[in-house]
């Protein structure tokens, strides 16, 4: 557990150093370690003042140096960033020991936690003319952030791609790296908190049976509104349960179906090719892992309609 909690710690320490560096190219466009590390040292004894006026606190001399020193780095934590960085292309090494910032990788790809906070605050901020039109809106600007945000994620991969083939990053399918790109650049909580300050009242004894209305109220408009989904939603809803209760009944043959179930995909993944569903029918998986994803039918002409979206862009 200590080890957990202190590889956690490490990670997290990692992370605000590596955006303390990259904010501090952003401001500087071009800098030596030294230089980096004199930003940093001041926008420290900044922060560390905010942390006593946040929390009320009187510091000494001492205690603010002290508290500077842990939001600041050494020379070394700079120089480690940074070579960590150029290898991941998101910075260029320049002679005499010079840095800045890949120009041909836009900010949301460096920044994606302040981005993906902004762009909500903006496409939350709209007026609601009625109920039906507001919840076609967040479905609309909520689907469509999503699907920009992986539009970019994207871009980021193959544009690194195709200027270092050695790059160990995002750019080489690392999970781990796509999964916190994603968290930060969607920040889930915060599009819940604003999706729910619109429709319902604070939570207590009074209104927590208006607010269960309401939100069947708004249940039956999305229902009405995207049948199709909705009842696919619901019943993999449904199929959930059903796998709930067969775990806790079962739990043999839940840990069976689990164990057919990465055959088939480490299989198809070694594959690498379109699966044909027939050839893996022997597998039986529980409801919730349906397979259709990976075996449904495409247009025969798919590929290329894709070949002709790529020539159009090109040309234009």
């Amino acid at each position: 557990m200590k080890n957990t909690k202190l590889k956690r710690y490490k990670q997290s320490q990692e992370k605000r150093n590596r955006e303390k560096v990259i904010y501090a190219l952003k401001e500087l466009r071009e800098a030596t370690p030294s230089k980096i590390l004199e930003f940093i040292d001041k926008q420290s004894e900044i922060d560390a003042k905010i942390y006593f006026e946040i929390n009320n606190i009187t510091c000494t001399l001492n205690q603010l140096q002290k508290k500077k020193k842990e939001f600041s780095m050494v020379i070394r934590t700079v120089k480690s960033i940074l070579e960590k960085l150029t290898n991941e292309n998101l910075v260029i090494h320049k002679k005499g020991g010079i840095y800045c910032l890949n120009k041909s990788i836009n900010n949301f790809s460096l920044f994606p936690n302040s981005y993906g906070t902004s762009m909500i605050y903006s496409i939350g901020n709209f007026f609601p003319t009625t109920i039906e039109k507001s919840l076609e809106e967040f479905v609309n600007r909520y689907g469509m952030f999503m699907i920009f945000a992986f539009l970019q994620l994207l871009y980021f991969k193959y544009t690194n791609e195709n200027e270092n083939e050695n790059i160990e990053s995002i750019s080489k399918n690392n999970d781990l790296e796509i999964e916190n790109w994603l968290k930060d650049a969607i920040p889930l909580k915060l599009m819940y908190d604003l999706f729910k300050t619109l429709y319902f009242y604070y939570e207590n004894q009074n209104t927590k049976t208006y607010n269960l209305e309401i939100l069947n109220g708004l249940n039956k408009i999305i229902e009405k509104k995207y049948p199709l989904l909705h009842n696919e939603f619901t019943d993999k809803l449904k199929e959930n349960i059903k796998l709930k209760q067969m775990i806790e009944h079962n739990t043999k043959k839940y840990n069976e179906a689990i164990d057919k179930m990465d055959e088939f995909l480490d299989k198809a993944e070694t594959e690498d090719r379109t699966l044909k569903k027939s050839k893996y029918s022997k597998y039986e998986f529980p409801p919730i892992f349906d397979n259709r994803v990976h075996t449904r039918i495409l247009p025969k002409d798919w590929w290329n309609q894709l070949s002709q979206l790529a020539k159009e862009s090109n040309e234009k």
